[in-house]
């Protein structure tokens, strides 16, 4: 019988022939000299568990009395106590179990599982206690909280407890280095969000030059959760070598799960071209012809300007993309000659005056 189920006792009892028939009935349910039912057919229920004494007393009508004694136990589900004796763990990491029962045990199952979203996905399952239990894993992403259930059964029911147990991760850095090549002074951008992982409480960026800087994110609520934001960092390589170069920006984060580092190359090229110019003369009559060499160093492009504005830094005349061009000055007057020389790594400008007369 089950604790606080009803059930239904029934009088079997036989009279022997001329034995008279059967007027009374006394249900002494815990044979303590209380009747609590006096019919023929009883419906009962126990409000406490353990072994019961059940007397049946009957008279008939000529005033024999005869009883019968029976006894029943009456069981509960199981009372379950279960226990992960870690709330929150850095992953990936064991973890324990205390359990203890009270009451019949018919049988046990055990599962654990997380939940994507909506979705419960289990990770696994035993019949009985577990004697190995699973390493759980971060996702490298954000914490991750793993519930475990235990289930006794008997014939009276069953009953489930469930506890949880956060997994923190660690920090997982990464970044990218836009532009990652380029000629001094190299202006680059850091981009940091989206790209870092686990919850990193703090940062530190070695840009490989002899400066660094350290950070912190700025926690925004999105939806039920959160994201760290960290912005992005701005650096400029500034390189005085005359052969190519390689630094090297190292990212690692940290919380108190642990930490992580990432490096990549910064490849930089020295600006090394020189801008200069020389002219077969620097005076004389209008209509003036003057042939221009170019003598820049490292060059790959050259621009000209045949009257440039200095103060406005403007080309008020004519130009010219030629290497070493002859130019005609028309107009008397004092002209300002412009050169333009790159090599993609930079631009110079060198100036002289021609005058015509």
């Amino acid at each position: 019988m089950c604790l606080n189920q009803s059930f239904t006792a029934y009088d079997s009892s036989q009279v022997f022939p001329f034995g008279g028939n059967i007027t009374s009935y006394a249900w002494d349910f815990n044979d303590d000299g209380t009747v609590e039912y006096t019919t023929a057919s009883i419906a009962h229920t126990f409000s406490s568990t353990g072994q019961k004494a059940l007397r049946l007393s009957i008279t008939t009508e000529f005033g024999c009395i005869d009883d019968t004694l029976i006894s029943v136990y009456v069981n509960a589900p199981p009372l379950n106590s279960f226990v992960i004796n870690d709330s929150a763990v850095c992953g990936p990491s064991t973890f324990t179990i205390t359990v203890s029962d009270t009451g019949i045990v018919d049988s046990s199952f055990y599962e654990i599982y997380v939940f994507n979203g909506s979705n419960k996905a289990v990770i696994q399952t035993w019949n009985s206690t577990p004697i190995i239990l699973p390493t759980l894993q971060p996702n490298y992403i954000a914490d991750t909280t793993y519930f475990m259930s235990r289930t006794l059964y008997n014939c009276c029911g069953s009953t489930t407890v469930i506890d949880s147990i956060i997994v923190r991760t660690p920090p997982v850095a990464n970044f990218v280095i836009l532009p990652d090549s380029g000629c001094t002074p190299l202006n680059v951008i850091l981009q940091l969000d989206g790209l870092i992982k686990g919850q990193a409480d703090s940062a530190y960026i070695d840009f490989g030059d002899g400066s660094d800087v350290s950070i912190t994110p700025t926690i925004l609520s999105q939806g039920s959760g959160f994201i760290y934001q960290w912005g992005q960092q701005n650096h400029t390589f500034t390189y005085g070598g005359n052969f190519d170069t390689t630094y090297y920006v190292s990212l690692s984060v940290f919380n108190d799960c642990g930490d992580s580092t990432i490096t990549l190359p910064v490849y930089v090229q020295p600006n090394t071209v020189q801008a200069a110019y020389g002219m077969n003369k620097s005076s004389g009559c209008a209509p003036l012809t003057v042939d221009f060499t170019n003598y820049s160093y490292n060059a790959t492009t050259a621009a000209w300007c045949f009257d440039w504005d200095q103060a406005a830094s403007t080309c008020n005349g004519g130009g010219s993309v030629s290497l070493n061009p002859i130019w005609t000055f028309t107009q008397s007057g004092t002209y300002v000659v412009a050169l333009f020389v790159d090599n993609g790594c930079g631009c110079l400008l060198y100036t002289s005056d021609a005058a015509d007369e």
